[in-house]
């Protein structure tokens, strides 16, 4: 999630700025979004607080969806305009918008491969390239989307074997660094093997080099002295 890291050198890019200019939602939905706020206090004290903090989210979001009715009449031009930024400055914005348009038609269908409305999500697609084309092009389009999606859950432990013998893609090094209870075997055994991580890119049609043998050192390390000092103050804690 987009986060600002006011220590940086580097320039923070807009779509990760949580104080540019108000969209949909506030700096301060920002970062109750971004660091998942709302999980931390779910149950606590602010039970009340987050609740309402996450009513008015959603009363937002359905607004703002709500204006893409309008927003599709906006000119050629213009429109042009504002994805050239999205492309160019936005980061992952175009993906993110799809990906919202995804879950948030799938989630109707229940969170189980027989459940997801696939069809209902292709049938969306379909509909609005056809009325896109008709509007905008003024052609007649004959539109035919289809869907297939294998999904799996695979244990870490076997996704890691996988990299470690040069076999894993992206996709399953994102899967084991968010579901793993201990990453740093995988930075353990690129050190001990002295041999980089290498994994495929989306399609399978690519390597790249992830992780080197000296990246891996230095993560470590700074995982090490990060262990060292939470050691340190317990111990003074304790005194």
């Amino acid at each position: 999630m987009p986060q600002n890291n006011p220590d940086s050198e580097q320039e923070i890019p807009d779509w990760q700025k949580r104080d540019r200019k108000r969209g949909i939602i506030t700096e301060d939905d920002r970062t109750f979004l971004a660091e998942g706020l709302e999980e931390e206090s779910e149950e606590g004290p602010d039970k009340q607080t987050i609740r309402d903090k996450r009513y008015r989210i959603r009363e937002r979001m359905k607004n703002a969806l709500l204006d893409f009715n309008y927003l599709v009449n906006v000119k050629g031009e213009d429109r042009e305009k504002v994805f050239e930024y999205l492309v160019d400055e936005g980061g992952p914005t175009v993906q993110s918008i799809f990906e919202l348009l995804y879950l948030g038609i799938t989630d109707l269908g229940g969170d189980t491969e027989e459940g997801l409305e696939l069809e209902g999500f292709a049938g969306v697609l379909e509909r609005a390239i056809i009325e896109s084309e008709r509007r905008e092009r003024n052609y007649i389009a004959n539109v035919t989307v289809n869907i297939d999606i294998e999904r799996t859950r695979p244990d870490t432990e076997t996704v890691l074997d996988k990299m470690l013998a040069g076999q894993g893609s992206i996709e399953e090094f994102v899967y084991f660094m968010e579901n793993s209870d201990n990453a740093t075997d995988l930075f353990t055994s690129v050190v001990e093997e002295e041999k980089p991580l290498v994994v495929t890119t989306e399609g399978g049609d690519r390597e790249v080099e992830l992780l080197s043998v000296e990246e891996a050192r230095e993560i470590l390390e700074q995982e090490t002295e990060v262990l060292d000092e939470e050691d340190s103050t317990e111990r003074d804690d304790s005194i």
